[in-house]
């Protein structure tokens, strides 16, 4: 099944790097980056950040991945404590 983008919502997926490459250039907290343009990520810059907000296309990872079919479809189980 294809989907047009016109038909497919954003989601951001928050990415907490807890060992991050100490850096005097971070100047942030956090970097948003999208998933469609991953052959132009600047991997070392990006790692430098506490915080990784990665956009992508809720429908690609539904068709693309049985774990996040469950988890934004609806059916994945979890407990609130």
């Amino acid at each position: 099944m294809e989907v047009s983008d016109d038909d497919d919502e954003l989601v951001i997926l928050l990415c907490t790097n807890t060992d991050p490459i100490e850096t005097t250039e971070t100047l942030n907290d956090e970097i948003l980056v999208s998933n469609t343009d991953i052959l132009a990520w600047d991997l070392p810059m990006i790692l430098t950040f506490p915080a990784i907000k990665v956009q992508a296309h809720r429908n690609r990872l539904i068709e693309q991945s049985l774990y996040f079919r469950g988890l934004l479809s609806g059916s994945f189980l979890y407990k609130i404590c």
